[in-house]
């Protein structure tokens, strides 16, 4: 069995990742929290990510963390529904919802399935040879970190003009 830890454990394991980015870290305090909140391990949580992100990269590690927020998002807003009905058709709290949607939260597979059903949608899932363009492109990140900082702050000013979309 393995010893569980706190969410102040937590990031002070987190903390000692240097070469780790903000966006990184805080993608495994939600994991971290998350799987403590359903009373699973949290230093198997650290451990998932790493691996993730180690054979796949960061950015494909990201993409996959956030897979089905994105997914229940869009079937939500292709339905033309809002949160509240969401999970009063599949029997779940709206804050269930808001959390998976949010990123917070991380459903297993037949969860996920099951809120997509009751909303009239199903997942479809194709598997396909690994495409490593995110990879390869986070390993020249990685090797040029002053003009990646650059490319970065300029899309956060692009991005400082747009508004969120409403739930």
């Amino acid at each position: 069995m393995y010893a569980s830890a706190s969410a102040s454990q937590a990031a002070y394991l987190l903390s000692k990742r240097e070469s780790r980015s903000p966006t990184h870290l805080l993608h495994c305090r939600r994991a971290c929290v998350s799987m403590m909140r359903n009373g699973r391990v949290c230093r198997e949580a650290i451990a998932m990510l790493e691996g993730l992100e180690r054979v796949a990269g960061p950015t494909t590690a990201r993409d996959i963390e956030s897979l089905a927020g994105n997914l229940l998002r869009r079937a939500r807003k292709a339905r033309g529904l809002d949160l509240s009905e969401v999970a009063a058709a599949a029997q779940v709290p709206v804050e269930t919802v808001a959390a998976i949607e949010d990123g917070e939260v991380q459903p297993s597979l037949p969860e996920l399935l099951l809120i997509l059903i009751s909303i009239g949608k199903e997942l479809r899932i194709r598997i396909e040879d690994f495409d490593d363009h995110d990879k390869v492109l986070d390993e020249r990140a990685a090797r040029f970190p002053e003009r990646q900082r650059a490319m970065e702050e300029h899309r956060d000013r692009l991005l400082d003009n747009v508004t969120e979309e409403p739930r």
